[in-house]
């Protein structure tokens, strides 16, 4: 049984990538990024980490990401650094809480898909299995 989505916090690290529409140009490759994400009731806030493939130097983008969460559906807007175009981004949460899926769109130009899931810490891996562990019932002998 799930969780109600209501009890979801998408705080916390992620791990994405997005997709160019098809028929871009070959060296429109999918992009990893990393999220950080702070929610507080219905709103979240967060900041993201790619690589600048557009870039000489190969150095990383920045950006803020400013969204709403209503049950499992959300919407937000990327805001990178250095005043490039804003991309908004509308997608669902996944009923277990770990994964969002959906659509980005630049305004007047274009779109494609994105996915992200919920890095998991070493100090949250532990927490789960002392709390399967201590669940278990004691054996009777």
């Amino acid at each position: 049984m799930s969780a109600p989505s209501d009890s979801f916090d998408l705080s916390g690290r992620w791990a994405g990538v997005f997709f160019y529409p098809d028929g871009a140009p070959e060296d429109f490759v999918p992009t990893s990024f990393r999220a950080t994400l702070d929610e507080q009731g219905s709103h979240f806030t967060g900041q993201t980490t790619e690589r600048d493939y557009w870039s000489l130097v190969g150095s990383d983008l920045h950006a803020v990401l400013e969204g709403q969460r209503t049950g499992l559906s959300l919407a937000f807007t990327k805001i990178p650094d250095g005043g490039r175009v804003t991309v908004e981004y509308v997608g669902e949460l996944t009923p277990d809480g770990q994964t969002i899926r959906g659509r980005w769109h630049i305004l007047g130009n274009w779109s494609g898909t994105f996915e992200m899931r919920r890095q998991v810490t070493a100090a949250d891996a532990v927490e789960e299995r002392v709390a399967a562990y201590t669940s278990v019932p004691a054996s009777s002998a």
